[in-house]
């Protein structure tokens, strides 16, 4: 009952820069959650993120199922099932220490991404197409959306984006040929997601745990699978991805983002892009009638920190909007801008990914996370276990992840 009104523990005072005086006083705590208690979902992850004997492998794994059941994007639900999802996970103990420390903690995490995403042969280590860089914190989860948390989030965000604070972030990530001498690297954003956002305008944006940065290359997960496992349709990247706007949360204040209705003429925003698709038939209903190269949304999705998300009322009343005309076509498109960084990926010598993560050859670890880790119930800590059976059935069974893959 406490945790389901808003009550948080104590902590003592950071020092630094990243947990300032003013964020962790509860003067500062939402009152929304005295009134609208977060979701079920939310509320027994929280039981395993906030628990003091909760191991990594049990966050890490709460987290993963919770993606697969409770999130709409249809790529992030792919590779957390599959075990193709990098997670940093950061905890209030963690945010007592310096700058330094938290710096060094998030790139050691980001380089392991990389190292085990450039080179994933089957005897050598599991690809992570995504990075999630998780703040688990009891008063990060129940802090009040305001400037005080934009402040927390642009200097959690300064740790993993060294160009500074921008609306948008990019990360970079390596794939070698199994067998050729090639190399490409994929350019993709990085988004922000966040506790505070469950019962909000911004429902789709939310995470357990507090706060939130993701990268997911979705063109690392195509060149992985046409060249180490089976190549899949062209169209698979455009579906998947209207999906995922199509899975949108439709809140009491409308959707965030939505897909396009195509006019009485069949066209599209984009005229000369004819329809990409090998029949009308072939498509889930919800996209038979939409536009295939634009969508509108009230947040940019490429867009890292919103300030339109800072906001204590849960209502988008009183938030200058504009919506936004998003794009589609880079995902299929060669002609687009953003296509070869996004998609295509950019031929580039093998040693500059060498340059930037090291060796293959010389590296002294990789991690080569189970998928299935810590799988049975008898091997959680007894006070969580019967949490975890009750979320066990939030994974996705591997049907239903290799018909997303089709």
């Amino acid at each position: 009952e406490h945790r389901r009104r808003g009550g948080v523990l104590e902590h003592p005072a950071g020092s630094h820069e990243v947990m300032s005086q003013d964020f962790i006083d509860p003067v500062f705590w939402q009152p929304l959650r005295k009134t609208k208690p977060f979701s079920d979902d939310m509320v027994f992850s929280h039981d395993i993120l906030f628990s003091p004997f909760a191991r990594f492998v049990d966050k890490r794994d709460i987290v993963s199922w919770w993606l697969q059941k409770h999130q709409p994007c249809v790529f992030g639900r792919i590779a957390a099932a599959k075990g193709w999802m990098h997670y940093c996970i950061l905890t209030d103990q963690d945010l007592q220490r310096s700058d330094q420390y938290l710096a060094e903690l998030v790139n050691r995490e980001l380089l392991h991404w990389k190292r085990r995403s450039l080179r994933p042969t089957p005897d050598f280590s599991t690809p992570a197409h995504g990075f999630m860089l998780l703040v688990t914190s009891q008063r990060v989860a129940f802090a009040s959306p305001d400037n005080n948390l934009l402040d927390f989030a642009h200097a959690i965000l300064r740790l993993i984006a060294k160009e500074g604070v921008a609306p948008v972030h990019w990360q970079t990530l390596y794939l070698a040929h199994p067998r050729e001498a090639r190399c490409l690297r994929f350019r993709f954003t990085v988004d922000y997601f966040g506790a505070q956002a469950d019962g909000r305008w911004w429902h789709d944006h939310r995470v357990p745990g507090g706060i939130a940065f993701t990268a997911n290359s979705v063109g690392h997960m195509r060149w992985y699978a046409d060249w180490y496992e089976q190549p899949r349709k062209s169209d698979w990247i455009l579906r998947q991805a209207m999906q995922t706007i199509a899975n949108s949360a439709d809140t009491q204040y409308g959707k965030a983002t939505w897909l396009k209705s195509l006019p009485d003429t069949g066209l599209p925003v984009v005229r000369r892009l004819a329809f990409p698709f090998d029949s009308r038939s072939s498509l889930n209903p919800v996209l038979r009638d939409k536009d295939w190269t634009r969508y509108g949304g009230f947040l940019h999705t490429d867009h890292s920190v919103r300030e339109e998300f800072f906001n204590e009322s849960p209502s988008p009343d009183g938030i200058d909007f504009q919506s936004w005309l998003q794009d589609f076509t880079y995902l299929y498109d060669p002609k687009s801008d953003d296509h070869t960084r996004f998609v295509a990926g950019e031929e580039c010598a093998y040693s500059e990914a060498v340059a930037e993560i090291g060796d293959p050859e010389e590296y002294a670890d990789i991690e080569t996370p189970r998928i299935q880790a810590d799988s049975s119930l008898d091997e959680r800590p007894p006070p969580l276990r019967s949490i975890f059976e009750q979320c066990q059935g939030w994974q996705l069974y591997p049907e239903e992840v290799e018909e997303m893959l089709k």
